[in-house]
């Protein structure tokens, strides 16, 4: 696969990472600890996009 191609999917992959990241705090500021089952899927969601970004990166650097 190209560079080019690569340095795209690696933008594309970080600014989704970083826009859900900023959804989530929005979101988690809105429930202000209200709901802690809310909260906990929060984190899920939260660390579920952590990890697909981090293997996303991964196998575009492979």
């Amino acid at each position: 696969m190209p560079k080019f191609v690569d340095c795209q999917i690696t933008y594309k992959v970080e600014l989704e990472t970083k826009n859900l990241q900023g959804e989530s705090k929005k979101v988690r500021e809105k429930l202000n600890n209200s709901d802690s089952k809310a909260s906990k899927g929060l984190d899920q969601l939260e660390t579920s996009a952590k990890i697909r970004a981090t293997l996303s990166t991964n196998l575009i650097a492979m």
